[in-house]
């Protein structure tokens, strides 16, 4: 296995300790720990654009077991991000439970996670995290811009020309299941 495949395996496999970290802020500080979470998530999600990008400059065309599991590894991420949203009391634990167990039921009907699926049940805990953190400290906005127009222009063409493209067919496909699946019922 090529390094560039090692040290994709490496930054994939980090969001699990990284989501074990967010818990600990959770349980360590509370609330208080709100900026530390979104400094985590930011790793995290500046990890999961490199970890990619390590992959696509490798050589070795085989794609290992976390390279293949890496969005599983982008949900245990965000499910640390939830349990701390509900442990620092930023949601409530009934909608923090409903919200993981109604994805995970929508997850376990496919064979496979869809792209589109996986974002649907993230988004709410990184726009959470976010706006938590603006709240309790308006200037984190600017660190936050600054550090979104980075990875911006860093994985702009990626994001452009493949993950958008893919993300529109990917909700597209999805849509149509449903809709066959429920004219197949009638």
């Amino acid at each position: 296995m090529s390094w560039q495949k090692r040290v994709a395996d490496l930054l994939t496999l980090s969001r699990v300790f990284l989501a074990l970290a967010v818990v600990a802020v959770a349980v360590r500080s509370g609330k208080d720990g709100i900026e530390t979470a979104l400094v985590l998530l930011i790793v995290a999600a500046t990890f999961d654009t490199l970890d990619g990008y390590f992959a696509r400059q490798s050589q070795d065309a085989r794609q290992t077991w976390v390279g293949a599991h890496d969005l599983e590894f982008d949900v245990i991420f965000s499910v640390g991000l939830l349990v701390y949203l509900v442990l620092a009391d930023y949601v409530p634990l009934v909608w923090g439970a409903a919200h993981f167990l109604f994805w995970m039921w929508v997850f376990r009907q496919q064979d496979e996670i869809p792209n589109s699926y996986a974002i649907l049940f993230q988004a709410p805990m990184y726009a959470g995290i976010a706006l938590a953190a603006v709240q309790n400290n308006p200037g984190v906005l600017l660190h936050l811009a600054v550090w979104l127009a980075v990875m911006f222009t860093f994985a702009r063409r990626r994001f452009l020309y493949v993950r958008l493209p893919r993300l529109v067919q990917d909700f597209h496909q999805n849509v149509l299941d449903v809709f066959h699946r429920r004219r197949a019922r009638q």
